[in-house]
């Protein structure tokens, strides 16, 4: 049975991609097409780029900030998004967040004596922020809101999807769904109209990944993990730069697929094996960090405390013997390891587990129920 799928796969994986999802499968689509050249503007004020950090910097340099500029940034950030801000020569601050990731508005508002131009505002893991705070204190302030939806691709707020609210907002739904790349960008302030070229080699890599996960997933497994024990990234902060990438366009396979997925089934989904972990958590002492996960969204990971930073060790762990992609998250700045403020005792106390469409949810609860 094993040797006949790998057969299968190795058959159709020169020229053909049939993508499999748990609601049925995508459409074939012949394998050159990924390499067309297409315009990034669609019109409408949004653009489609490989990633999100080349979403952030076109549109950053858009707006053409003088060298006194400063950028808030809160101190719980993954160092990649920083990287378009170095490039550009801008400055920033960190403003600081609680433990539910909420910013701190007291000492933000400490930080009004420096040029403030924009704030960035991150929904960690699909969870929306109070985005009402934020569009306030934006205009009584006049600053420019940077919305940062990395993981929170179809998620919405009131009734209206996130990534719509801010001046500049990026989402990046490669992060969460199985597709080869993907940012949506966003912006108010228009962008020159130019085509940009697709991202060949990544689309390459991740279309052998994919049928790789795809296959596996027809065995019913939870997650695939290559590495069997603990990586040292994940035991400590370690500082690791994140540089830019060549300026690419969304491959036009991955535009199609996420215009195509029903959001709702998504939701669902992900909210199921969210209130699965949420179980587990409550089993092994675990705090959540989202007292109450919001309705309208799709969230990305399930994010817990650990009571120390050793049990957060131990759960690693557990995850790892398990096969589960049990993970920190983030690459921290250096700066705020350096520091050792909040963003450090966050990162040293939270537990990611994973949250994927493909998961099979009984294999799941049966680890979890064990």
């Amino acid at each position: 049975m094993v040797a006949g799928k790998i057969t299968r796969y190795l058959s159709n994986i020169n020229n053909i991609r049939e993508y499999y999802t748990p609601y049925g499968r995508y459409s074939r689509v012949p394998f050159y097409k990924y390499f067309d050249r297409e315009t990034a503007d669609d019109g409408y004020g949004v653009y489609r780029f490989s990633h999100s950090r080349t979403s952030l910097l076109v549109s950053l340099d858009a707006i053409q900030f003088d060298e006194n500029s400063v950028i808030l940034v809160p101190e719980f950030i993954c160092n990649v998004v920083l990287a378009p801000l170095r490039q550009l020569g801008l400055k920033y601050v960190f403003y600081e967040i609680n433990d539910q990731l909420e910013p701190i508005w007291e000492s933000i508002n400490k930080m009004l004596t420096f040029n403030i131009k924009a704030i960035i505002m991150v929904h960690y893991f699909g969870q929306p922020q109070n985005i009402d705070q934020y569009l306030e204190f934006c205009s009584n302030h006049n600053i420019l809101l940077i919305e940062d939806n990395a993981h929170g691709y179809g998620s919405s707020y009131n009734g209206k999807l996130l990534g719509h609210f801010g001046d500049i907002a990026i989402s990046s739904p490669w992060k969460t769904f199985p597709i080869y790349n993907g940012s949506y960008l966003y912006t108010k302030i228009p962008l020159e109209s130019r085509k940009y070229p697709h991202q060949p080699l990544k689309i390459i890599k991740r279309y052998f990944e994919n049928a790789f996960i795809s296959f596996w997933d027809n065995l019913e497994s939870i997650n695939v993990l290559s590495r069997k024990s603990v990586p040292d990234i994940y035991k400590k902060p370690i500082y690791i730069q994140e540089d830019m990438l060549p300026i690419w366009c969304m491959d036009k396979y991955s535009d199609l697929f996420l215009n195509s997925v029903d959001l709702n089934l998504v939701r669902k989904k992900r909210h199921d094996i969210y209130c699965l972990w949420n179980l587990m958590c409550k089993k092994k002492g675990l705090e959540p960090v989202f007292k109450c996960l919001n309705e309208e969204s799709i969230p990305s990971i399930y994010p817990a405390f650990a009571s120390s930073y050793n049990q957060s060790l131990e759960i690693l762990k557990w995850g790892y013997d398990r096969g589960i992609d049990v993970h920190k998250w983030p690459n921290l700045p250096e700066k705020i390891i350096s520091s050792g403020g909040n963003g450090v005792k966050i990162w040293k106390k939270m537990i990611c587990f994973p949250i994927n469409i493909n998961m099979n949810l009984k294999n799941l609860r049966d680890i979890i129920n064990k």
